[in-house]
């Protein structure tokens, strides 16, 4: 599979998601690195099928909020808990994850892992990483695919 397809499927993906459920869209998707600052929120989605991998989603503390206020229909200036944020994040990359898998593979069924926080993904061989601008904030994605 060529990297840019893959690349533009998960950009997709991520539009269409955050457009649809989150109220907000992508406005540069091309920026790498981005600053995430120092201790951003990172989640695992492991898939499996005819292909496997795993999904990371990093985001700052700061756009996980504005993200999870916007699914949550909170009104401005309504706190929300650290335990609200972190559902809303972990949901967030198992839509991201399905949404590029259904984007992707249509005709492939997978079994997704539940979403779980882990630290910094390393580098892996034949990553795609991705930082993407967003209308409140930013995130970033590395995505490992291999044939299984």
């Amino acid at each position: 599979m060529r990297t840019q397809e893959l690349e533009n499927n998960l950009v997709d993906a991520v539009r269409d998601v955050l457009g649809t459920m989150f109220f907000t869209d992508v406005v540069d998707d091309q920026k790498l690195p981005v600053i995430l600052g120092d201790q951003p929120l990172t989640v695992r989605v492991g898939f499996a099928g005819e292909t496997a991998g795993v999904l990371h989603l990093r985001v700052p503390a700061e756009t996980a909020g504005a993200l999870a206020s916007n699914f949550l229909g909170a009104q401005p200036g309504e706190p929300l808990s650290e335990e609200q944020i972190d559902e809303v994040v972990r949901e967030l990359s198992n839509m991201l994850c399905g949404a590029f898998l259904s984007r992707h593979e249509a005709e492939q069924v997978f079994e997704l892992t539940s979403p779980e926080h882990v630290e910094q993904p390393g580098p892996e061989p034949g990553e795609i990483r991705r930082g993407m601008e967003l209308e409140n904030g930013c995130l970033e994605l590395t995505l490992n695919w291999r044939r299984v």
